[in-house]
């Protein structure tokens, strides 16, 4: 019941009924239960995203609230075995130059839910560290975002940086934001592109094979 509460909670955007549900769960109850829980909230806000039935500050509030539980459950996870049960690893940041961040963060957020293992380089990022980044941690996935179009031209800089590491091969580069579009990131040398966080992750396990 209390799981249910945590789930609808995160969905309704309630921080604190979120986090109120996450400390009133017994002791026993496992943290990736918990984890599924915050997956079940995003998965249904995410068929309403797509169904047009919630809109942008509807995600904000939602990354808010499962933010707010995962502070709380951090210190109570495994988070070698959590690593280690990933669908794979994604980098995920702001080009350089551009220091907007609640897109990024919602990516980030739903790809966490979705069993990624997610390494968040933050905003104005440049190429060169996330190719450096990608190749540390031996990353699947590549995810860079633009809210600027003086910016997002910046983007195509990275599959060349990811080629001048030697990884490019084995690395889906996948590229997002308000100017970015499907013709643009082919231009720029990228793979996939999302319009939202939950169609992200369809392209993503579709591309990598986890579907």
């Amino acid at each position: 019941m209390i799981l249910q509460q945590l789930a609808d909670a995160i969905e309704k955007g309630d921080k604190q009924r979120a986090i109120k549900s996450m400390r009133d769960l017994e002791a026993d109850i496992h943290p990736e239960d918990i984890l599924k829980s915050l997956t079940e909230g995003i998965r249904k806000l995410g068929e309403k995203f797509e169904n047009h039935e919630v809109f942008l500050t509807d995600l904000v509030l939602a990354a808010q609230a499962a933010y707010g539980v995962a502070e709380v459950l951090e210190p109570h996870l495994d988070k070698e075995r959590m690593k280690a049960r990933a669908l794979g690893t994604m980098v995920i940041g702001t080009v350089e130059g551009d220091v907007h961040s609640v897109g990024k963060d919602l990516v980030a957020m739903v790809f966490r839910a979705s069993g990624f293992n997610v390494i968040d380089l933050g905003t104005d990022v440049p190429a060169k560290k996330f190719a450096t980044a990608a190749k540390e941690c031996g990353a699947k996935i590549v995810g860079a975002s633009a809210l600027l179009s003086t910016t997002m031209l910046g983007l195509s800089k990275i599959p060349r940086a990811l080629e001048q590491e030697g990884i490019r091969e084995t690395v889906r580069v996948i590229f997002g934001g308000a100017p970015v579009t499907e013709r643009f990131t082919k231009e720029a040398g990228g793979d996939l592109y999302a319009e939202d966080p939950f169609r992200a992750v369809k392209i993503v396990k579709k591309a990598i094979g986890c579907v």
